[in-house]
């Protein structure tokens, strides 16, 4: 293959192709002027969301280009804490975390990587990889790699993992109105390793860990905030008891929810009535999407979509009465979902008093950069009511669990339209699912149990994607 060359240096067809050499485009110096539109959509294919926005504004055929892969959500999404990647990306993990999984399923991918460790940007290539890796499987093999006893006084307490997405806590042995939190380390091809059990402590109404991972924080109801720290070897230490006092209370953190991603809490945004926001008084709820550039106002009987155009203005961008026909739904007990790239959007309609009555399906939205409105991308089908709906730290693939004891995991098909790719049957009612920093790991959570699951390629041979690196003990 030829090389292409930028500005007289050399680069190999391959770094281009994989964003390892990533650098800070200047649309004034139209550096890509003249290339062949072939060479333009490579480069643009894997360069990262902020580059790809800059890459836009070179000329017009690249903004062509650009728009083509934003609006087709090829261009990844970091995490959500700061800019930086979750640890399994990071060069120093990548032996031990990301690469036995590539070798099972992609082994050539795993080898380029391999040998591209101390390359610029080797953490977003390896995101990039592992998207596009799970992007192009048609269908999906899910392995249970292990379960582990969850049990909460709380409603709506599942495990709860840490930004770096190395720990995750559990819940157990609840005693006399006390609790118990187990922290497992999980990562790599080995099932989740118990590194503490600390003490038991009054009955726990919040938990959280802090923005760096390094500590973990449970507040009781009435017996002040429990704070167990990382030491410098890497080891939890038991708690250290503190007094709460209201005006010391640690803020809302964005990852109470086990998928690290924030949860749009209601937002009143009175401060943006002078920057375009509508009319919005009549809304009872409204909720931003993790971008800031989509609204979901909720109104008494309907819900409307808002968008912040390039003006800066917000405009209408979806009409519910499409989807009031389409799930004749007499409760309008609305549940918003967005993908963290901010580019989809799940509607679930939950019936608080008669859950079982639920609908059984949901809407998915997709964003037309090109027409800058929201379409139809899909909806996600059961058998039983939707109990959760999570997406995936990369958004792409999106996890489903219902009252028929299945999880169902979607993709993106033919014309963007998301399609079941995967499905696990439980023993159990499983009532939550969430996916780990990898993107190729899911927990899921029943009554009583949490469940680690695998990612796979399904083929004819039905094997597990680590067979000869686990034991079957390790697969148990």
């Amino acid at each position: 293959m030829e090389r292409v060359k930028c500005h007289q240096v050399s680069r190999s067809e391959q770094d281009i192709q994989h964003g390892i050499e990533c650098r800070p485009l200047q649309p004034a110096s139209h550096r890509f002027q003249g290339f062949p539109v072939e060479t333009l959509d490579r480069i643009a294919r894997y360069l990262p969301y902020h580059e790809l926005l800059t890459f836009s504004q070179v000329s017009r055929t690249c903004y062509q280009i650009a728009s083509c892969y934003l609006d087709s959500g090829v261009a990844f999404a970091r995490s959500d804490i700061g800019n930086r990647l979750p640890l399994c990306y990071q060069p120093e993990y990548f032996s031990f975390t990301v690469s036995p999984w590539l070798q099972a399923v992609n082994p050539e991918e795993a080898d380029r990587l391999e040998s591209c460790k101390t390359l610029p940007h080797f953490s977003e290539a390896l995101n990039l990889s592992v998207a596009n890796t799970i992007a192009g499987f048609s269908a999906l093999q899910l392995y249970l790699i292990a379960q582990k006893q969850h049990m909460s006084a709380q409603e709506n307490q599942y495990p709860l993992m840490s930004p770096d997405g190395a720990h995750i806590a559990l819940c157990n042995d609840i005693v006399a109105h006390k609790e118990e939190i187990r922290m497992y380390h999980i990562g790599g091809i080995m099932k989740p390793r118990q590194e503490v059990t600390l003490p038991l402590i009054p009955r726990i109404s919040r938990r959280y860990f802090s923005e760096n991972s390094h500590s973990f924080t449970a507040e009781t109801m009435k017996d002040g905030i429990y704070i167990s720290k990382l030491d410098e070897e890497g080891n939890w230490g038991h708690y250290q008891r503190q007094t709460l006092n209201k005006q010391d209370a640690p803020g809302c953190t964005l990852h109470n929810d086990p998928d690290g991603c924030p949860d749009c809490e209601t937002q009143m945004l009175r401060d943006n009535y002078e920057r375009g926001l509508p009319i919005i008084s009549a809304a009872v709820r409204l909720a931003l999407s993790p971008n800031n550039q989509h609204m979901v106002a909720e109104y008494p009987s309907t819900f409307k979509l808002f968008s912040r155009h390039l003006s800066g203005q917000w405009v209408q961008s979806f009409d519910a009465s499409s989807l009031k026909r389409k799930f004749r739904s007499a409760m309008w007990a609305l549940e918003e979902i967005y993908s963290p790239d901010g580019r989809h959007l799940v509607f679930r309609f939950p019936n608080d008093m008669q859950s079982y009555f639920s609908p059984k399906q949901a809407p998915i939205l997709s964003w037309n950069q090109k027409k800058m409105v929201w379409e139809s991308s899909g909806t996600l089908h059961c058998n039983g009511f939707i109990s959760h709906v999570s997406f995936s730290p990369n958004s792409i693939l999106l996890g489903v669990t219902s009252a028929d004891k299945n999880l169902q995991i979607y993709g993106r098909g033919s014309g963007g339209i998301w399609q079941k790719k995967g499905q696990y049957h439980f023993a159990e009612r499983v009532l939550h699912v969430a996916f780990t920093k990898d993107n190729f790991h899911i927990i899921v959570t029943g009554m009583t149990r949490m469940r680690y699951l695998t990612i796979g390629r399904k083929s004819t041979r039905r094997h597990h994607p680590y067979e000869g690196k686990l034991s079957s003990e390790q697969l148990r």
